[in-house]
């Protein structure tokens, strides 16, 4: 210390300019350490980063495609092996076969500075953020428990549930009685192991899968109604204007001060969310539970609380997409919602009722149309679903096997007429068919190639073909030795039976003579 003090002196001035330049050395010492401190977080940063997003494609590689990729391996072994297809379910967790365990569940965490990194990296691109938001290393969803949402991907996609949880580290919702399937008991408390060796519960699905549905007021014919709308995107925003949380002065357009940007109950900033491409706000679950609380149930405010359901509904505007005609797939499918929506609740229930009355008058009246099981038969390989159902649905027609035996005799003439209008109206420089000649080196190969798929097709026969094939020729045979009587010949024999027992017309009864008139 006794350096840094100029004591008096003929060596004062170098004294004064040694001090200086032990400062300057001080100071440029001091400013490297914080750059580099500096340098090191952003390094230690990085890294952080990019190990949360190997260790994230590491647990999709191993625990979904992995996953996928054995599932379709093992469907593919069992269906080759059919009958000897192994049972994989075996050993001591033969019973938790199939169940999610920890490390399946388990998703890596994604950080808050990857989150803000990738934000801050795409508001420098000009392009959207993406959610969820960081504000003072806190992370803010635009859905949030209470949401009503529609599933978008998945086995249970078009279902619309409510959130129960959304999942900070993983950027995942949970939806109540949605995407169940079935734990390792193991994950859950000592109390669950009495409820067997697996337990049925929700599985997270991500933010991504999923969209906010709210209700909107429709005008369709001069009616009025309200229907769930599919909200496509959400925009988020700091509450900085208009009314201040602490104070309750309304700035307008002006900001509100820093200090008073903060919900004054939770210390925490207070964000909106609007449908995109307008300024028509979406409430929260807890702003719409606060303003339904107030009113009761009985009869005096139940108009009150339709009044303000009402409310409530009519504050959502466009542009939304209508959950019926997001999950129709064509337009076909839109105009027929559309036709039904317009009908009166009255004309659907007669509809309907009208539908269900000729459904039961059909399946009293019809009868399988089919042949007699009773009577003898040459499709006697296997008992056909209409016999065993009886179902008018499963019916056979003339436009579906097995075809009557006298179908192509029937149609031989019209398909000949037919045959001859289509080589009459073909088009004459249309190209022709290439005629390969019978003894050419192509005509050859190519008998050669069919004879080859012909004994391919032979070699692939199932035993139940076999049998078929062998009852068929079994019926062509006996039809040979004792062909079916043709139509003419039926109809000259039919005349010749009704002339030959055709009885004498009535004439009265006969008087016999009695005995008394024998004897005068």
């Amino acid at each position: 210390m006794s350096q840094l003090i100029v004591r008096p002196g003929r060596n004062a001035a170098r004294q004064a300019k040694k001090l200086k330049e032990i400062r300057n050395v001080k100071n440029a010492i001091q400013w490297h350490e914080r750059e580099r401190k500096k340098r090191q977080g952003l390094k230690q940063d990085k890294w952080e980063i990019k190990r949360a997003i190997l260790a994230r494609k590491a647990w999709e590689q191993e625990r979904i495609k992995g996953v996928r990729k054995q599932a379709l391996a093992n469907a593919k072994e069992d269906w080759k092996l059919g009958p000897l297809r192994p049972n994989r379910a075996v050993g001591p967790d033969a019973e938790k076969y199939g169940v999610l365990t920890g490390g399946q569940v388990q998703k890596p965490e994604i950080p808050i500075e990857a989150q803000k990194s990738r934000n801050a990296f795409r508001e420098k691109k000009g392009l959207e953020l993406e959610y969820p938001l960081v504000v003072d290393d806190k992370k803010y969803f635009p859905i949030v428990k209470g949401d009503r949402v529609v599933i978008l991907k998945g086995k249970e996609a078009g279902k619309v549930g409510v959130v129960r949880e959304t999942i900070d580290r993983s950027h995942d919702v949970v939806i109540k009685g949605m995407n169940l399937q079935y734990f390792d008991t193991s994950l859950f408390s000592s109390a669950a192991e009495e409820m067997g060796p697996k337990v049925e519960n929700e599985v997270p699905m991500p933010l991504s899968n999923v969209r906010l549905v709210v209700p909107a007021e429709i005008d369709q014919g001069g009616q009025k109604r309200y229907e769930d709308v599919v909200v496509e995107k959400i925009y988020m925003e700091r509450h900085t204007t208009g009314i201040d949380p602490y104070t309750g002065t309304d700035y307008g357009n002006d900001t509100i001060p820093e200090a008073h940007q903060y919900d004054p109950r939770t210390g925490l900033p207070i964000f909106h969310r609007y449908i995109a491409g307008t300024r028509q706000r979406l409430e929260w679950p807890w702003e719409r539970v606060e303003g339904t609380e107030a009113v009761g149930t009985t009869k005096e405010t139940s108009k009150d609380k339709k009044t303000l359901l009402k409310k409530a509904l009519a504050k959502v505007s466009q542009p939304f997409t209508s959950l019926s005609r997001w999950r129709s797939k064509n337009k076909e499918d839109q105009a027929q919602q559309d036709a039904t929506n317009s009908r009166s609740p009255v004309d659907l229930e007669a509809k309907f009722a009208e539908i269900q009355r000729q459904e039961q008058e059909r399946f009293k009246t019809a009868a399988p149309i089919s042949i007699d099981p009773e009577l003898p038969s040459a499709y006697d390989v296997d008992t056909r679903r209409n016999i065993v159902e009886g179902s008018q649905s499963m019916a056979y027609t003339l436009v579906a096997p097995p075809f009557p035996d006298t179908i192509a005799e029937e149609l031989r003439s019209d398909i000949h007429e037919f045959s001859i209008k289509a080589k009459k109206d073909r088009d004459p420089e249309a190209p022709r068919p290439i005629k390969v000649a019978q003894h050419s080196e192509q005509g050859v190969v190519a008998r050669e190639i069919a004879k080859q798929k012909h004994r391919a097709a032979q070699a692939m026969k199932t035993p139940m073909q076999l049998r078929w094939e062998l009852e068929h020729q079994k019926k062509v045979q006996s039809q040979k030795e004792k062909p079916l009587v043709d139509q003419e010949s039926l109809l000259a024999a039919l005349g010749q039976h009704m002339q030959k027992s055709a009885t004498k017309p009535y004439l009265g009864k006969k008087q016999i003579p009695s005995q008394t008139a024998d004897l005068d």
